[in-house]
Formats: C-alpha cells, sequence, structure tokens
C-alpha cells in the first residue's frame, strides 16, 4: 500500500478519521493525502477566494495534518474547490489511492445518525478502489479483523488485500462464511454435508493468508443472515475492523456496492474496510 486518501472536514469526528487512517498507513508505510473540498461562498472573486483557500489550509494543517503526523504517518494536505463528492473522488484517483478512508456521516449531521453521510454514500457507490468508513466513536489499533468470504472475485480480492496488510498490523484474521436461511428449512443431513463443504472451501480461500503468516480462525454460519452473522462475529471476537470484497448492483450501471457491504456501512460499531476487485 502506498497511498492512503483520508477525506477530511471541520467536524470534530474528522479527528477520529484522521487518527485512524493515519494510524493504518503508518503501520504499513503508505503517505498519507488529507483531502478536503472547499465550498466557494458566492460573489467572491479570484483573490478573495485565495485568501479564503489560504485561511482554510492553515486550519486544516493545524488540525488534522498535525495530528495524521503524530501518529507516525508522512501526511500532506490538499484543498480543492468544489462539492466533496467529486472532490474526494477526484483526488482519489489522480493520487492512484490504495484506500479511501471517510467518516460515516459528514459535517453538521447527528453522529448517532446510522445512516451514510452524502460522502461516504456516494463514494460507496460510485468510486473505484478500496474505501474505508469509520464511525465518529472513537477508534484504537487494529488487531483482529472479521473478513467476509463467499467464493467471489471480490471476497478473493479482500483475502488477498487482507494478506498483505494484516502481517503489518500483526492483526489476527476471523474468515466467516455464511448461508442465509432457505425459507422452509434444509434438513439436517444437508446442513451438515454444507458446513463440511463450506469449511473445506474457507481453508482453500484462507490459504493466502496462512501462507503469509497471519494467525486465521475458519467460521462457517449456517441459516443467518450474512450482516447478522458478521456482526455477531465483530461482537464475540472483539473485531476491530470488518472487512469485505464489494459487490456490484445488477441491474443499476454505475452502483458499485451490494446490499450487505451497503448495510454493513451503516450498521457496522467499527470501521468497515471494501476491496475492489482489481486490489491489492
Amino acid at each position: 500500500m502506498r497511498t492512503v486518501v483520508i477525506g477530511i472536514d471541520r467536524s470534530f469526528a474528522t479527528r477520529t478519521v484522521t487518527a485512524w487512517g493515519a494510524r493504518l498507513a503508518a503501520v504499513v508505510d503508505a503517505e498519507v493525502v488529507e483531502a478536503h473540498a472547499f465550498q466557494r461562498p458566492p460573489d467572491v472573486d479570484a483573490d478573495e477566494l485565495a485568501r479564503l483557500l489560504a485561511l482554510r489550509a492553515a486550519d486544516l494543517e493545524e488540525r488534522f495534518v498535525d495530528h495524521a503526523t503524530e501518529r507516525g504517518a508522512r501526511a500532506r494536505l490538499v484543498v480543492e474547490v468544489g462539492d466533496p463528492r467529486q472532490v474526494i473522488d477526484r483526488v482519489a484517483r489522480r493520487e492512484s489511492a490504495d484506500l479511501v478512508v471517510l467518516g460515516r456521516s459528514g459535517e453538521g449531521a447527528d453522529p448517532e445518525d446510522p445512516r451514510l453521510g452524502r460522502v461516504a454514500e456516494h463514494m460507496a457507490h460510485h468510486s473505484t478502489g478500496s474505501l474505508a468508513v469509520v464511525p465518529s466513536e472513537r477508534q484504537g489499533p487494529v488487531t483482529r479483523v472479521v473478513l467476509g468470504v463467499d467464493g467471489s472475485a471480490e471476497s478473493l480480492a479482500a483475502v488477498a488485500w487482507c494478506a498483505l496488510v494484516a502481517p503489518a498490523l500483526d492483526a489476527d484474521v476471523v474468515v466467516v462464511r455464511v448461508r442465509e436461511p432457505e425459507g422452509e428449512g434444509i434438513p439436517g443431513a444437508d446442513a451438515a454435508a454444507w458446513r463440511r463443504e463450506a469449511a473445506e472451501e474457507l481453508v482453500g480461500w484462507s490459504r493466502p493468508l496462512v501462507d503469509a503468516g497471519v494467525r486465521v480462525d475458519l467460521v462457517v454460519v449456517d441459516d443467518r443472515r450474512p450482516m447478522d452473522a458478521l456482526l455477531g462475529a465483530v461482537r464475540s471476537r472483539g473485531a476491530d475492523v470488518l472487512l469485505l470484497g464489494r459487490r456490484g448492483v445488477g441491474g443499476f450501471e454505475g452502483l458499485r456496492t451490494g446490499g450487505v457491504a451497503l448495510a454493513a456501512l451503516q450498521r457496522s460499531p467499527i470501521p468497515v474496510i471494501m476491496v475492489d476487485a482489481r486490489s491489492p
């Protein structure tokens, strides 16, 4: 991982997001680019705009860039005029970001509101690359990861991404495979056969983690909704991060995040990382 872009505004929650992203970047020796969108006031000429941009940059440098460097990261600031959704996406593409880190709720939003802020929602659906969304609550270092897998290209990309990052973090990984309820239920013998097959598949899918020296725990969950199973694993294992592959939404051009991943962004009490199929 070479570059982590952190989207920042002037909210208090940005300190949590910055600290989390900078701590991760420092561990994997990635540069932090803190990106801020400045909303141009009406009837402002070029000279006044330049003055306002300089004032905003100085304020952000002191409040957030210094906050990142205190966590051991190499950090710099980018301030551009425009809508935050377009600015963050544009900076991420230009910097070839390996990961974009955002707060779950935006500036002025209620941090207790489970709904995604407009920037996080836009990036979840329309951005390219991997994305981390961080709740406003205080977040510590990453020592345990819950990784949801289903054998798709996206989830296997998440395994490969985790195999690169987890050793640097010295993090344990709990790999979870889930089968949803089947309405009328499934015969016990069929359920037992599925669990055996699923356990064998998990061993194969998790091989990159084992080869990288990561401590791995394999979990098979039957007859439960995926999001409930994943959040159950997060709570029972004391996880610090929930890691998923990004899944597109069939039939809706431009939408890149499926129902399970979107529910995770809205409901997870811990940071969620969605890995793009083209990663790492």
